[in-house]
């Protein structure tokens, strides 16, 4: 198969490897550069703004600073407990993509209260001995209803660990003042959902 490269003539299909570029442009606006197949467009330009329309995104491919690399929502999470000392209700992994990124965790729990009196549920979340939730009571209260309510929480938390770590974090509640709490006594889910934010 002949073909052109400028203005020379080419007696055979000429390989990649044999070319060397200092650029390269799309002749004009509509045109595209294809797979093997000849039909498929990779990258195709209209009106001077060019379209990746094909191909997957390399592990090495560097995001902007503040790109969201990778999102990961924990099970269902569901538990009660009488106890005033910490119980661990679930242990989420989540392994870093790149190096030194931040982690956004959103954390939306459905929580209720029951006890005669005071009765409040406490809420932490550690990741190994570092508490990222110090455990304020933000569902309760002292005159011995039936409270529910949502303990919803926002953190961007900096971990500064290599590419490929996997961290573990792990939800605890306990029952102040003895009452009976729940996470998720209802249908109602609660999750705690993790992105990785490139750096």
């Amino acid at each position: 198969m002949a073909g052109y490269i400028g203005s020379k003539r080419s007696s055979s299909l000429v390989s990649a490897t044999e070319i060397t570029l200092d650029g390269a442009k799309l002749k004009s606006s509509g045109n595209s550069i294809t797979k093997s197949d000849g039909t498929t467009a990779v990258l195709s330009e209209s009106s001077g703004v060019v379209t990746l329309n094909n191909g997957t995104i390399g592990s090495g491919v560097v995001f902007p600073a503040g790109h969201v690399i990778k999102t990961e929502m924990s099970g269902n999470i569901s538990a009660t407990t009488t106890s005033n000392t910490d119980v661990t209700v679930i242990s989420p992994t989540f392994t870093t993509t790149v190096e030194n990124s931040k982690i956004y965790i959103m954390m939306t729990l459905l929580a209720r209260v029951q006890g005669a009196g005071n009765g409040f549920i406490y809420v932490k979340l550690y990741h190994g001995a570092t508490i990222l939730l110090d455990g304020y009571p933000i569902v309760g209260s002292t005159d011995g209803n039936d409270n529910r309510g949502v303990a919803a929480w926002n953190y961007l938390y900096s971990p500064n660990v290599s590419a490929n770590t996997t961290l573990t974090f792990d939800l605890k509640i306990n029952a102040f003042y003895a009452s009976t709490v729940y996470i998720n006594s209802g249908a109602t889910p609660s999750h705690i959902t993790f992105m990785e934010i490139a750096p």
